[in-house]
């Protein structure tokens, strides 16, 4: 495996993740043969390997590499800052989720990336082990561990979808100073001051295709929820 960016990414690799040489070697091929070839499919992989090797002596390579090999989130996290140059700006953190079953079993990942140049870098994740959305202690921990890695770092804001709001959740971030923009159901109801609660769809009546508006105030999604200004926008 003597391609020359392969031994490239190799070295630059072993600053960060602690891995025998010939593990680095194996998963910097990996990584560019991905890149280069657009699968994961190991046989696949092999047979575009550099190396005087047979494709299935590569491909057990390939083989060993995942079934010996525990890579560290944390370590790989470090490795993306620093590749991407990433440390020197205030994150803007993007919360998703995505599900697939693998046969019977569900493989539910909660991904947390920063954006960079107008795309999400996947960073720290986690497997919730179960079907369905995740909870508040899930999201929490994930940003938690953002802060144990990277301690210090400025985030702007941490941005997720409709199935990521909630009292307990909001307010952590709130009580924490992380400022936070959630997209909210157009069905959900909402509190202003002492006032009946309001639909926000029906603030949405005469707005026209593209149009705007920001609702007067610091209003509620529920009881015991923090304070947050709304955007409406068709």
């Amino acid at each position: 495996m003597h391609d020359p960016l392969t031994q490239v990414l190799s070295r630059s690799l072993q600053e960060h993740i602690t891995l025998h040489r010939t593990r680095h070697e194996t998963l910097s091929c990996l990584v560019v043969l991905i890149l280069r070839f657009g699968t994961v499919s190991l046989w696949r992989l092999a047979s575009h390997a550099h190396s005087s090797a047979k494709t299935l002596s590569v491909h057990r390579r390939f083989e060993r590499f995942f079934q010996y090999i525990v890579l560290d989130q944390a370590a790989i996290a470090r490795l993306i800052v620093h590749m991407m140059g990433l440390s020197d700006r205030p994150w803007r953190l993007v919360l998703d989720r995505t599900n697939w079953k693998f046969g019977s079993v569900h493989i539910n990942i909660l991904m947390l990336g920063v954006v960079h140049e107008g795309l999400c870098i996947p960073l720290l994740w986690s497997s919730l082990g179960k079907a369905g959305n995740s909870d508040a202690q899930d999201r929490i921990a994930l940003v938690k561990r953002v802060a144990q890695i990277f301690p210090g770092q400025d985030i702007e804001c941490i941005i997720g979808d409709r199935e990521f709001i909630g009292a307990e959740w909001m307010g952590w971030l709130y009580k924490r100073n992380i400022p936070f923009i959630m997209r909210v159901r157009d069905n959900i109801h909402a509190w202003y001051r002492d006032q009946n609660a309001e639909k926000l769809c029906a603030k949405a009546r005469t707005l026209k295709r593209r149009q705007k508006i920001i609702l007067k105030g610091l209003w509620h999604l529920g009881p015991g929820s923090v304070p947050v200004r709304i955007v409406i926008r068709r």
